[in-house]
């Protein structure tokens, strides 16, 4: 039936493989040139930046990562926290090469309130960028996340961060 075929198709990841994803440090983000974590009153430390120029492809304003254990070939949700400092703000996010055809291009209008979004695709690649396309406006992002499945379940940290986080107190 219908019904049995859609819980079927379901598929919801585990792990979430990138890695300083909640906005405490840029350590295996790049280029981080302009990118800098701030205090949020909603969310805490996140991620911003305000371009200088507009994005109109190619990786300029771009925060990006790449991991050699991506999970390619496989159907992936990203997931993020977003707003910017002006309403109908431009965002992308891509794998690389990511394309309107394969769905792995991602368009989206920020508004100023925190809002979280997502889209799935097959990924093909070992990085993935999330890229503000207007210049002179500030986005926010925090709590990005790139897990196995079709569907976007609740932000976790990668485990290697949470392993980070208990060896690095005192």
């Amino acid at each position: 039936s219908d019904i049995n075929d859609t819980i079927n198709a379901l598929s919801v990841g585990g792990r979430n493989y990138l890695l300083n994803s909640n906005g405490s440090t840029l350590d295996k983000w790049t280029p981080v040139n302009g990118w800098s974590i701030i205090s949020d009153a909603d969310r805490g430390n996140v991620f911003t930046f305000t371009p200088t120029t507009s994005w109109t492809g190619g990786s300029t304003n771009s925060l990006s990562q790449t991991r050699t254990d991506f999970p390619t070939d496989k159907t992936v949700t990203v997931s993020f926290w977003a707003k910017a400092s002006v309403d109908r703000a431009k965002f992308h996010s891509e794998p690389t090469g990511g394309s309107a055809a394969e769905n792995s291009s991602f368009n989206i209008t920020l508004t100023t309130t925190w809002k979280r979004y997502s889209y799935k695709f097959v990924l093909k690649t070992s990085r993935v960028y999330f890229m503000p396309v207007d210049s002179g406006t500030t986005y926010y992002i925090d709590d990005l996340q790139l897990e196995l499945g079709n569907m976007v379940s609740d932000y976790k940290q990668a485990p290697e961060d949470i392993v980070y986080d208990y060896t690095d107190k005192d």
